[in-house]
């Protein structure tokens, strides 16, 4: 079950509202204490997170991807001038 603070619904609603349509309980904390509880009317399957592909590529190729562009290689190859 996740927390958020009355701070939280008011200035990011958005995100604690994303976490109540992916099925998660969500209690409302006022000065460290639970005042409410924020419960989905009915549980969606998890959406499908997708892999953060640019910071992969960067983890790999941390100084960029060295050499000629895919498309102009595959130009030589055809012997496209």
């Amino acid at each position: 079950m996740k927390t958020a603070s009355i701070r939280d619904i008011h200035h990011d609603f958005a995100r604690v509202l994303t976490w109540i349509e992916e099925g998660e309980q969500v209690q409302i904390t006022k000065r460290k204490r639970v005042v409410a509880r924020l419960v989905p009317v009915k549980a969606k399957p998890t959406k499908l997170k997708w892999p953060d592909l640019a910071a992969r590529r960067k983890k790999i190729f941390p100084s960029g991807v060295q050499g000629k562009p895919v498309s102009e290689i595959v130009s030589d190859g055809r012997g496209d001038y």
